[in-house]
């Protein structure tokens, strides 16, 4: 991979070419951890690549390439996250009863507010929570990802959580708050 960097920053555009293809599929799934819609998951990982092309020269070193790419592509699910979405327009009556509506509008409007409370994390802790909680991975691989200790990990966690207690209610959403779900769960900060 590290020639086909080389080939890439030196203006090879078949190159780049092989390059996307290569990553796109890591950096959907990336995407599409952190926003509700494929489509826009979709958006980001093109507009990411797009700036990858333009900035390519500016890769200091190859190993670098995805940690990079990682901050392109976080960038941009956030840029896409502070956008408003336009409301779906349909004549057909949503499936099910009014309720079950009225709770995925409810989930809807949570999701939302936990995404903005934590879109306003420092940029370390919010990558921090994207991975163990959005992408669910190990405190050992959000270390491996993130190159730190695994207690910089376990501590940058326990912060986030002191930081989201602040922001949640912010955000509406205070301790106890029921998530309208089949479950029942409660919040737990």
């Amino acid at each position: 991979m590290h020639e086909l960097i080389d080939r890439c920053r030196n203006g090879d555009r078949e190159a780049f070419s092989e390059l996307v293809q290569q990553l796109h599929p890591w950096a959907l799934r990336y995407c599409a951890a952190m926003l509700p819609d494929e489509s826009l998951a979709r958006d980001a990982v093109q507009e990411s690549m797009v700036l990858l092309l333009l900035r390519i020269r500016q890769l200091r070193s190859n190993s670098a390439l995805l940690p990079w790419l990682r901050s392109i592509l976080r960038s941009q699910v956030l840029r896409i996250m502070r956008q408003p979405q336009p409301a779906e327009l349909s004549g057909a009556e949503p499936a099910g009863s009014g309720t079950d509506a009225q709770q995925e509008l409810e989930l809807d409007s949570l999701r939302l507010s936990v995404n903005r409370a934590v879109s306003a994390l420092p940029t370390v802790n919010r990558e921090t929570v994207e991975l163990f909680y959005i992408q669910e991975r190990s405190v050992a691989e959000v270390s491996l990802q993130l190159a730190v200790p695994e207690g910089t990990v376990k501590r940058r966690l326990h912060d986030s959580r002191r930081l989201l207690r602040d922001l949640l209610p912010r955000e509406g959403i205070t301790k106890g708050s029921l998530l309208p779900s089949d479950s029942d769960e409660n919040i737990n900060l």
